[in-house]
């Protein structure tokens, strides 16, 4: 019989919160699954952000490999910011590699896989596809078939007004949605790959990490006791995804990395700005921000301004909890809309890490100065220490990062810069004592069926793929950063490696209103 293999993926997902959630008996499969096999951390990439992460995943490659870095990319030649696509990535995944094999593959809301490739098989894909549709999905019959009339299927559901119970309640029915669209292809469809990823996980953690870490300040049992309930519909829908599998066969449970209290925020953007190595376009365009000035000038947007506010205090007198996301309540302007990219210019990208790009070769000069400067402010033996290290790598391509920052845990990067001379570069969250969540480089993994070893096992987000691959059979290439986990198979299997292979895909050009739409996600989520 062929051997096969489930993947489920729940983005975000922390070993310590699992641990906090198998105390209170609130994820009795997943907890009863790892301890049947082989389980623990694993170990994210550099920076450990959804895109970049979920990438490596899908080609056992680090970001240096695959050119995903961030959510978005800089195109030299075009001298633009556009958002990343599975195009981007510059190794097959295994999507592709399996096809090849003869496999047959399916996924469904994997991040960065639109558009999808034409594989045998079929691709739903998730975070950064512009929407779904018959063109956005493989093959577009599937769109007609499983997902067309389907109100409750979403990519994400970003709806945040506050209200725990009501969060809750769309992320458990977002969940069985997805869930009972994975039941149904898996019914129908033959497959030798199977892949579902759960991204409510995250939306939750970056809103509400004082509800889930017992040891954040403003811990609320009952509020845990809510939102656990997501957490249960997610240990219920891997229960239900694996029971397709039979004894032979794989059954594997990730996540992307990790997460951990957010207690500072950097602005690079701003300090580059600040000292004349960011150049701003003069002229603003509106990013639906209604700033004080604005207000002043017009009294009724004022008067608008405060209703609004007392809202908000009425709703929070009344037991809602407040908007705790990353930069809570403000509409960020995209930098696409404020660099002036035709000019000589350093700018950064990317909210868990600093991927500077340079708009000219010439300005590579300037960057010892600016690591020099960024270590003496806020680097780890600064009063600030929020920058852990800066790397200058060797690239020759403009598309590709000229200098790399990795942040210290709880720290992120926003990548807006402020107009304002005077505004501070580093800045603690206002979230009146109740932490929202961002990464952490930790995430989880577990592995089971009847050739899985029983033990603690700590691996690499890279490995997921190479092991996925010489379990099946297909050919793991030489060019892979991760390694075949053998040491978790009680039987020997012998992994076969092929050439070093890399891709040169045409771009995809999204319009305006495409990567306006996928921008406005993941503003909600947190990211930009």
């Amino acid at each position: 019989m062929e051997r096969k293999v489930i993947l489920a993926g729940l983005d975000g997902f922390s070993p310590r919160i699992f641990k906090y959630l198998c105390s209170e008996g609130k994820m009795p499969f997943l907890e009863s699954l790892s301890e049947s096999g082989s389980s623990g951390v694993l170990r994210s990439i550099v920076p450990f952000e959804t895109s970049p992460a979920w990438s490596s995943l899908q080609t056992g490659c680090r970001p240096e490999k695959t050119s995903i870095y961030t959510f978005h990319r800089y195109q030299s030649d075009k001298r633009q910011i556009r958002l990343n696509s599975f195009r981007d990535i510059k190794v097959p995944s295994l999507w592709e590699l399996l096809s090849n094999a003869g496999k047959r593959v399916i996924s469904i809301n994997m991040p960065v896989t639109s558009p999808p490739p034409e594989v045998n098989g079929i691709i739903i894909p998730g975070l950064l596809s512009p929407q779904l549709s018959r063109e956005s999905v493989h093959p577009p019959e599937v769109y007609d078939k499983y997902i067309a009339g389907n109100e409750d299927y979403k990519i994400v559901d970003k709806r945040w007004d506050g209200n725990i119970d009501l969060f809750a309640e769309r992320a458990k029915r977002l969940i069985n949605a997805r869930l009972s669209l994975a039941k149904e292809i898996l019914s129908s469809e033959d497959f030798d790959l199977a892949s579902v990823q759960f991204q409510m996980t995250d939306v939750l953690q970056h809103k509400l990490w004082w509800a889930i870490d017992p040891e954040e300040p403003g811990f609320d049992k009952a509020a845990f006791n809510k939102i656990a309930e997501i957490y249960s519909a997610c240990d219920n829908a891997l229960k239900e995804l694996f029971s397709f599998a039979a004894s032979g066969d794989l059954k594997l449970a990730v996540s992307d990395h990790g997460f951990c209290a957010h207690n500072k925020t950097i602005s690079i953007n701003t300090w580059l700005h600040q000292n004349g190595f960011l150049k701003l376009l003069d002229s603003e365009k509106k990013s639906g921000l209604i700033s004080d000035e604005l207000k002043d000038k017009h009294p009724l947007l004022k008067k608008m301004a405060g209703i609004y506010g007392e809202a908000k205090k009425k709703a929070v007198s009344a037991g809602s909890k407040p908007d705790t996301r990353l930069f809570c309540e403000k509409h960020l302007e995209h930098l696409r809309k404020m660099i002036d990219f035709q000019q000589p210019n350093i700018f950064c990208l990317g909210a868990m890490g600093a991927y500077f790009y340079v708009t000219d070769a010439s300005q590579k000069s300037r960057l010892a100065k600016i690591r020099e400067s960024l270590l003496e402010a806020y680097g780890p033996e600064s009063q600030n220490p929020v920058i852990s290290k800066i790397e200058i790598p060797e690239n020759e391509s403009l598309s590709e990062p000229a200098m790399k920052a990795e942040l210290i845990e709880g720290a992120l990067n926003a990548v807006t810069p402020s107009r304002d001379e005077n505004s501070a570069v580093i800045s603690s969250p206002d979230n009146s004592g109740l932490s929202g969540g961002t990464h952490s480089i930790e995430g989880f993994w577990a592995a089971s069926g009847v050739q899985i070893k029983q033990q603690n096992k700590d691996a690499e987000i890279i490995d997921i793929a190479p092991t996925i691959l010489g379990f099946l059979g297909a050919e793991i290439p030489g060019h892979t950063d991760g390694k075949f986990l053998s040491d978790i198979f009680s039987e020997d299997i012998e992994p076969k490696y092929g050439r070093s292979d890399s891709q040169g895909k045409e771009s995809v050009d999204y319009s305006d209103d495409q990567q306006s739409g996928v921008e406005d996600q993941l503003r909600d989520l947190g990211y930009i």
